[in-house]
């Protein structure tokens, strides 16, 4: 097995981190980290949108 590493802004990494606990504790459901890494750019994006009053 390979061993890679990837830097994530500090709200990703949050946001990961919390789907990552949730999965564990309600769940306890294995997840691949790029799965992980998916859901939590993708509900970052999703939280941070700007609306149009914000242009």
């Amino acid at each position: 097995m390979r061993k890679i590493s990837i830097d994530l802004p500090d709200d990703i990494y949050k946001e990961l981190m919390r789907i990552k606990y949730e999965k564990d504790v309600n769940e306890n459901e294995k997840i691949s980290i790029g799965e992980l890494v998916r859901q939590a750019v993708k509900e970052w994006l999703d939280n941070n949108k700007e609306t149009p009053a914000q242009k």
